[in-house]
């Protein structure tokens, strides 16, 4: 609880970027894990310049999710450097 209480003063929660980066990293791991499975045939197969633009947007959308998510997991343990504020609004 101490971390929520920075210089005595609440720190604000963004529900709403707690939301969008679990959001973008469900969908970039659903689609990084639907190019894979459409690269090695599981799935029946389209064309190739589709499946790199699959895993190409997939890339795109975990990564700051999943960065997010990890500054959020890190201020919730209470570790001394991350807080909410590197979070954008």
């Amino acid at each position: 609880m101490r971390a929520l209480f920075l210089n005595n003063n609440p720190a604000k929660i963004h529900y709403k970027t707690i939301i969008c980066a679990t959001l973008q990293f469900l969908i970039g791991t659903t689609l990084i894990v639907t190019g894979c499975l459409l690269l090695t045939g599981y799935i029946s197969h389209m064309g190739t310049s589709r499946i790199i633009a699959i895993l190409i947007v997939g890339f795109l959308v975990f990564v700051p999710g999943c960065y997010h998510l990890i500054i959020i997991c890190r201020f919730c343990r209470c570790c001394q450097s991350y807080s909410y504020s590197d979070l954008p609004d």
